[in-house]
Protein backbone atom coordinates (compact mmCIF):
# COMPACT_ATOMS: atom_id res chain seq x y z
CA UNK A 1 0.00 0.00 0.00
CA UNK A 2 1.42 4.00 -0.94
CA UNK A 3 1.51 6.10 1.77
CA UNK A 4 -0.71 8.71 1.79
CA UNK A 5 0.93 12.22 0.76
CA UNK A 6 -1.21 14.18 3.10
CA UNK A 7 -1.39 13.10 6.99
CA UNK A 8 -3.98 14.78 9.49
CA UNK A 9 -3.93 17.69 9.07
CA UNK A 10 -2.10 19.79 6.45
CA UNK A 11 -2.62 23.30 5.98
CA UNK A 12 -2.02 24.96 2.25
CA UNK A 13 -5.38 24.13 0.94
CA UNK A 14 -3.83 20.01 0.52
CA UNK A 15 -6.96 17.71 0.03
CA UNK A 16 -6.81 14.84 3.00
CA UNK A 17 -8.20 11.61 1.84
CA UNK A 18 -11.33 10.32 4.27
CA UNK A 19 -8.78 6.68 4.74
CA UNK A 20 -6.75 9.29 6.58
CA UNK A 21 -9.50 11.14 8.59
CA UNK A 22 -11.17 7.13 9.42
CA UNK A 23 -7.61 6.17 11.21
CA UNK A 24 -8.08 9.00 13.30
CA UNK A 25 -11.38 7.92 15.11
CA UNK A 26 -10.00 4.70 14.83
CA UNK A 27 -7.02 5.77 17.05
CA UNK A 28 -9.22 8.26 18.64
CA UNK A 29 -10.87 5.45 20.45
CA UNK A 30 -8.66 3.09 20.25
CA UNK A 31 -9.73 0.76 18.21
CA UNK A 32 -13.29 0.15 19.91
CA UNK A 33 -16.70 0.42 18.93
CA UNK A 34 -20.15 1.38 20.19
CA UNK A 35 -22.31 4.41 21.57
CA UNK A 36 -20.31 7.32 22.56
CA UNK A 37 -22.41 7.85 25.91
CA UNK A 38 -24.42 5.45 28.38
CA UNK A 39 -28.25 6.60 26.95
CA UNK A 40 -27.71 7.48 23.33
CA UNK A 41 -29.35 5.31 20.73
CA UNK A 42 -31.46 3.82 23.77
CA UNK A 43 -34.31 1.45 21.89
CA UNK A 44 -37.89 1.33 23.70
CA UNK A 45 -41.19 0.39 22.06
CA UNK A 46 -43.35 3.42 21.32
CA UNK A 47 -45.53 5.09 24.42
CA UNK A 48 -48.49 3.48 22.42
CA UNK A 49 -47.37 0.05 21.60
CA UNK A 50 -47.37 -0.13 17.37
CA UNK A 51 -45.47 -1.87 14.48
CA UNK A 52 -42.23 0.27 15.62
CA UNK A 53 -39.51 0.85 17.84
CA UNK A 54 -38.53 3.92 18.86
CA UNK A 55 -34.41 4.98 18.92
CA UNK A 56 -33.60 7.55 21.27
CA UNK A 57 -30.88 10.06 20.18
CA UNK A 58 -27.14 9.64 20.25
CA UNK A 59 -23.78 9.52 18.75
CA UNK A 60 -21.76 5.89 18.22
CA UNK A 61 -18.22 4.77 16.54
CA UNK A 62 -18.56 1.60 14.26
CA UNK A 63 -15.41 -0.06 12.60
CA UNK A 64 -14.69 -0.32 8.82
CA UNK A 65 -15.74 -3.74 8.30
CA UNK A 66 -15.47 -3.31 4.49
CA UNK A 67 -12.58 -5.80 2.95
CA UNK A 68 -9.24 -4.11 2.95
CA UNK A 69 -10.01 -1.27 4.96
CA UNK A 70 -8.13 -1.83 8.10
CA UNK A 71 -7.50 0.40 11.53
CA UNK A 72 -10.89 2.56 10.12
CA UNK A 73 -13.93 3.91 11.92
CA UNK A 74 -16.75 6.15 11.13
CA UNK A 75 -18.70 7.98 13.61
CA UNK A 76 -22.39 8.91 13.57
CA UNK A 77 -24.58 11.31 15.65
CA UNK A 78 -28.32 11.35 15.48
CA UNK A 79 -29.69 14.77 17.15
CA UNK A 80 -33.62 13.70 17.86
CA UNK A 81 -35.26 10.39 18.32
CA UNK A 82 -36.35 7.72 14.90
CA UNK A 83 -39.56 5.16 15.02
CA UNK A 84 -38.33 2.23 12.81
CA UNK A 85 -40.64 -0.16 11.71
CA UNK A 86 -40.65 -3.71 12.61
CA UNK A 87 -42.25 -6.23 10.78
CA UNK A 88 -45.30 -8.18 11.55
CA UNK A 89 -44.94 -11.92 11.84
CA UNK A 90 -47.04 -14.60 10.57
CA UNK A 91 -48.78 -17.14 12.06
CA UNK A 92 -46.30 -19.75 11.10
CA UNK A 93 -43.92 -18.90 14.03
CA UNK A 94 -42.28 -15.87 15.69
CA UNK A 95 -39.30 -14.43 14.78
CA UNK A 96 -35.76 -12.42 16.42
CA UNK A 97 -34.71 -9.55 15.11
CA UNK A 98 -32.01 -6.45 15.65
CA UNK A 99 -32.10 -3.08 15.06
CA UNK A 100 -29.15 -2.15 14.14
CA UNK A 101 -27.04 1.47 13.01
CA UNK A 102 -25.65 0.53 9.96
CA UNK A 103 -23.15 2.66 7.24
CA UNK A 104 -23.73 2.51 3.22
CA UNK A 105 -19.79 3.91 1.93
CA UNK A 106 -19.65 4.01 -1.99
CA UNK A 107 -16.21 3.89 -1.77
CA UNK A 108 -15.95 -0.01 -0.54
CA UNK A 109 -19.21 -0.46 -2.55
CA UNK A 110 -21.96 0.44 -0.25
CA UNK A 111 -25.29 1.63 -1.41
CA UNK A 112 -24.92 4.97 -3.06
CA UNK A 113 -27.23 7.57 -1.67
CA UNK A 114 -29.28 9.73 -3.61
CA UNK A 115 -27.76 12.82 -2.27
CA UNK A 116 -23.63 12.76 -2.66
CA UNK A 117 -23.56 15.18 -0.69
CA UNK A 118 -25.84 15.41 2.03
CA UNK A 119 -26.95 11.64 1.94
CA UNK A 120 -27.86 9.49 3.77
CA UNK A 121 -24.74 7.43 4.14
CA UNK A 122 -25.77 6.00 7.71
CA UNK A 123 -29.17 4.75 8.33
CA UNK A 124 -31.16 2.53 11.01
CA UNK A 125 -31.72 -1.39 9.96
CA UNK A 126 -33.80 -4.46 11.01
CA UNK A 127 -31.62 -7.51 10.06
CA UNK A 128 -32.62 -10.95 11.31
CA UNK A 129 -28.45 -11.81 11.89
CA UNK A 130 -25.55 -10.09 13.27
CA UNK A 131 -23.06 -12.82 12.29
CA UNK A 132 -21.09 -12.67 9.48
CA UNK A 133 -21.85 -8.71 8.10
CA UNK A 134 -19.18 -7.15 6.20
CA UNK A 135 -20.41 -3.31 6.17
CA UNK A 136 -20.21 -0.90 9.43
CA UNK A 137 -22.52 -1.60 11.87
CA UNK A 138 -23.21 -1.48 16.01
CA UNK A 139 -26.45 -3.68 16.98
CA UNK A 140 -28.70 -1.80 19.30
CA UNK A 141 -31.58 -3.83 20.37
CA UNK A 142 -32.73 -7.26 20.01
CA UNK A 143 -36.44 -8.03 19.60
CA UNK A 144 -37.98 -11.17 20.07
CA UNK A 145 -41.60 -11.49 18.78
CA UNK A 146 -44.14 -13.73 19.01
CA UNK A 147 -46.07 -15.77 16.05
CA UNK A 148 -48.86 -13.28 14.78
CA UNK A 149 -47.62 -10.66 16.67
CA UNK A 150 -47.28 -6.91 15.08
CA UNK A 151 -47.31 -4.77 17.99
CA UNK A 152 -44.36 -4.59 19.23
CA UNK A 153 -43.78 -3.94 23.57
CA UNK A 154 -41.40 -3.47 26.10
CA UNK A 155 -41.36 -7.07 26.93
CA UNK A 156 -40.06 -7.88 23.89
CA UNK A 157 -36.87 -5.69 23.26
CA UNK A 158 -33.44 -6.82 24.78
CA UNK A 159 -30.37 -3.72 25.03
CA UNK A 160 -27.88 -5.02 23.03
CA UNK A 161 -25.78 -2.10 22.91
CA UNK A 162 -22.16 -1.55 23.81
CA UNK A 163 -20.33 1.49 24.85
CA UNK A 164 -17.74 2.28 22.99
CA UNK A 165 -14.24 3.06 25.57
CA UNK A 166 -16.38 2.77 28.97
CA UNK A 167 -15.12 5.11 31.85
CA UNK A 168 -13.61 2.69 34.67
CA UNK A 169 -12.18 3.83 38.11
CA UNK A 170 -10.73 1.47 40.77
CA UNK A 171 -10.56 1.64 44.50
CA UNK A 172 -8.64 -0.07 47.37
CA UNK A 173 -9.82 0.15 50.87
CA UNK A 174 -8.52 -1.59 53.89
CA UNK A 175 -9.01 -0.98 57.35
CA UNK A 176 -9.50 -3.24 60.88
CA UNK A 177 -12.97 -3.94 62.54
CA UNK A 178 -14.01 -3.85 66.41
CA UNK A 179 -11.88 -6.49 68.51
CA UNK A 180 -13.73 -9.37 69.70
CA UNK A 181 -16.75 -9.25 67.44
CA UNK A 182 -19.11 -12.35 66.96
CA UNK A 183 -20.70 -14.19 64.68
CA UNK A 184 -23.01 -16.56 66.06
CA UNK A 185 -26.31 -14.93 64.51
CA UNK A 186 -28.91 -17.23 62.26
CA UNK A 187 -30.90 -14.20 61.35
CA UNK A 188 -27.76 -12.54 59.42
CA UNK A 189 -26.06 -9.45 60.09
CA UNK A 190 -23.57 -7.09 58.54
CA UNK A 191 -20.02 -8.26 60.24
CA UNK A 192 -17.07 -7.65 60.72
CA UNK A 193 -17.99 -3.94 61.76
CA UNK A 194 -15.81 -2.26 59.14
CA UNK A 195 -18.09 -0.24 56.85
CA UNK A 196 -16.09 2.67 54.90
CA UNK A 197 -17.85 5.23 52.47
CA UNK A 198 -17.49 5.61 48.68
CA UNK A 199 -18.18 7.87 46.21
CA UNK A 200 -20.54 6.03 43.05
CA UNK A 201 -19.97 8.18 40.18
CA UNK A 202 -22.69 9.19 38.45
CA UNK A 203 -21.46 7.60 34.93
CA UNK A 204 -21.19 4.18 36.65
CA UNK A 205 -23.34 1.66 35.37
CA UNK A 206 -21.75 -1.50 37.02
CA UNK A 207 -19.52 -2.62 40.37
CA UNK A 208 -17.61 -5.50 40.77
CA UNK A 209 -16.46 -5.69 44.65
CA UNK A 210 -14.02 -8.17 45.91
CA UNK A 211 -14.01 -8.12 49.87
CA UNK A 212 -11.65 -9.96 51.52
CA UNK A 213 -11.76 -10.64 55.15
CA UNK A 214 -8.27 -12.02 57.05
CA UNK A 215 -6.89 -13.18 59.67
CA UNK A 216 -10.52 -14.58 61.23
CA UNK A 217 -10.85 -16.72 64.25
CA UNK A 218 -13.17 -19.65 64.61
CA UNK A 219 -13.86 -21.14 68.33
CA UNK A 220 -16.25 -23.36 70.06
CA UNK A 221 -16.13 -26.26 66.70
CA UNK A 222 -16.93 -26.48 63.83
CA UNK A 223 -19.39 -23.63 61.83
CA UNK A 224 -20.83 -22.63 58.69
CA UNK A 225 -23.12 -20.08 56.98
CA UNK A 226 -23.02 -17.67 53.79
CA UNK A 227 -21.67 -14.40 53.42
CA UNK A 228 -22.33 -11.69 50.79
CA UNK A 229 -20.56 -8.36 50.02
CA UNK A 230 -23.13 -5.07 49.59
CA UNK A 231 -22.57 -1.50 48.64
CA UNK A 232 -25.54 0.84 49.97
CA UNK A 233 -28.51 0.36 52.94
CA UNK A 234 -28.95 -3.14 53.55
CA UNK A 235 -32.83 -3.68 52.06
CA UNK A 236 -33.67 -1.80 48.78
CA UNK A 237 -32.29 -0.41 45.97
CA UNK A 238 -28.59 -2.00 46.50
CA UNK A 239 -26.25 -4.13 45.20
CA UNK A 240 -25.85 -6.99 47.21
CA UNK A 241 -23.64 -9.98 45.63
CA UNK A 242 -24.75 -13.36 45.67
CA UNK A 243 -24.27 -15.59 49.12
CA UNK A 244 -20.79 -17.82 49.24
CA UNK A 245 -20.55 -20.64 51.48
CA UNK A 246 -18.50 -20.41 54.59
CA UNK A 247 -17.37 -23.62 56.56
CA UNK A 248 -15.46 -24.52 59.16
CA UNK A 249 -14.97 -27.42 60.62
CA UNK A 250 -12.32 -27.86 64.02
CA UNK A 251 -12.70 -29.47 67.15
CA UNK A 252 -13.01 -26.98 69.58
CA UNK A 253 -9.34 -25.12 68.50
CA UNK A 254 -9.21 -21.65 67.71
CA UNK A 255 -7.71 -21.41 64.03
CA UNK A 256 -7.26 -18.04 61.80
CA UNK A 257 -8.94 -18.27 58.21
CA UNK A 258 -9.42 -15.59 55.34
CA UNK A 259 -12.56 -15.54 52.94
CA UNK A 260 -12.73 -13.90 50.02
CA UNK A 261 -16.28 -12.38 48.82
CA UNK A 262 -16.71 -11.39 45.02
CA UNK A 263 -19.89 -10.27 42.85
CA UNK A 264 -20.55 -8.12 40.02
CA UNK A 265 -23.40 -6.78 38.86
CA UNK A 266 -25.76 -3.46 38.06
CA UNK A 267 -26.09 -0.18 40.11
CA UNK A 268 -29.48 0.47 40.82
CA UNK A 269 -30.17 3.84 39.58
CA UNK A 270 -30.85 5.38 42.60
CA UNK A 271 -27.28 4.75 43.73
CA UNK A 272 -25.29 6.83 40.64
CA UNK A 273 -23.54 9.84 42.21
CA UNK A 274 -23.97 9.08 45.82
CA UNK A 275 -21.99 8.18 48.50
CA UNK A 276 -22.31 4.76 49.69
CA UNK A 277 -21.01 2.37 52.51
CA UNK A 278 -19.39 -0.86 51.20
CA UNK A 279 -20.15 -4.05 53.41
CA UNK A 280 -20.05 -7.64 54.18
CA UNK A 281 -23.27 -9.37 55.61
CA UNK A 282 -23.15 -13.14 57.63
CA UNK A 283 -25.21 -15.50 58.61
CA UNK A 284 -24.78 -18.48 60.59
CA UNK A 285 -26.32 -21.25 59.48
CA UNK A 286 -25.42 -24.19 62.31
CA UNK A 287 -22.62 -25.83 64.16
CA UNK A 288 -21.51 -24.90 67.99
CA UNK A 289 -18.72 -22.90 66.94
CA UNK A 290 -18.82 -19.08 65.75
CA UNK A 291 -16.60 -16.54 63.71
CA UNK A 292 -14.98 -13.92 65.86
CA UNK A 293 -12.61 -10.91 64.96
CA UNK A 294 -9.41 -10.42 66.85
CA UNK A 295 -6.05 -8.46 66.61
CA UNK A 296 -4.72 -8.65 63.18
CA UNK A 297 -7.92 -9.32 61.59
CA UNK A 298 -8.10 -7.27 58.41
CA UNK A 299 -10.62 -6.38 55.89
CA UNK A 300 -9.58 -5.16 52.34
CA UNK A 301 -11.65 -3.90 49.28
CA UNK A 302 -11.23 -3.81 46.01
CA UNK A 303 -14.00 -2.31 44.13
CA UNK A 304 -14.05 -0.97 40.61
CA UNK A 305 -16.79 1.23 38.57
CA UNK A 306 -17.73 0.52 34.76
CA UNK A 307 -20.10 2.86 32.62
CA UNK A 308 -21.88 0.71 30.65
CA UNK A 309 -25.06 1.36 28.47
CA UNK A 310 -28.33 1.87 30.79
Amino acid sequence: MALDPVPWFTGGGAEHGPEVARMLAYAATSGSEGVVSSADLRVTALPTPGAAVRVYPGGAVMLNRYPGAPNQSYTARSASATDVAIPATTSSGGATRYVILRVDDPQYGGQAPANPVSGPYVRYAVVNSIANLTYPFIPLAKITQPASTATITQAMIADARDLCNPRRESHVLMGTPTVGARMESSGGLEYPSFRPNIAIPEWAGKVSIIATIASIASVGGNTYGVMAASLGPRGSNQFRSADTNYDVDLAGVEARHTFVIGGKGTIPAALRGTTQALGTEFRRIDGPGYLITRRGTSVIYQVTFEEAAI
